[in-house]
């Protein structure tokens, strides 16, 4: 006997209530966007700060990674493919140089997430499971939770 499926909910509804979701993480994620790069991962952040501004500053040489607190060096410094210093670094093309511009990035890739989880639970399950799953994941910001950092 076929197991029987969830409703489906015409398309304005999903819309609808998918959008208020990623509206609400959104303004959830804003919450001290603006503020300086401190915390427990602050030395992270500025690192990363360091690079992207970097970039930036001295031209937009992908593979050669570079930080601010050099000394006498080039500052050449090893770490994980920087693409996420480089993007924000292009940005500061159009913005200039802001620490907001690496934190609303963050949250831009956040609430791609976001959407890309309703979408994921919603075909392995139904809607219903990808709003929920998509408003759990919105709403769950806490200390491991890295979506408005600038990293």
């Amino acid at each position: 006997e076929p197991v029987p499926r969830a409703p489906q909910y015409p398309v304005r509804r999903v819309r609808l209530v998918l959008s208020l979701i990623l509206a609400a993480g959104t303004l959830v994620r804003l919450v001290g966007v603006d503020a300086p790069l401190l915390g427990i991962h602050a030395w992270r952040q500025t690192d990363t700060a360091a690079v992207a501004r970097s970039f930036h500053e001295t031209g937009h040489r992908l593979l050669r990674p570079q930080i601010d607190w050099r000394g006498d060096t080039d500052g050449a410094v090893e770490m994980e493919f920087p693409l996420y210093p480089f993007l924000v670094s292009t940005v500061y093309r159009l913005t200039g140089v802001s620490e907001s511009v690496g934190r609303l990035l963050s949250i831009v890739f956040s609430i791609v997430f976001l959407f890309f989880a309703y979408r994921i639970a919603r075909r392995l399950f139904d809607s219903d499971t990808g709003f929920c799953a998509t408003f759990y994941r919105m709403g769950n910001i806490d200390k491991s939770d890295h979506f408005v950092d600038f990293f």
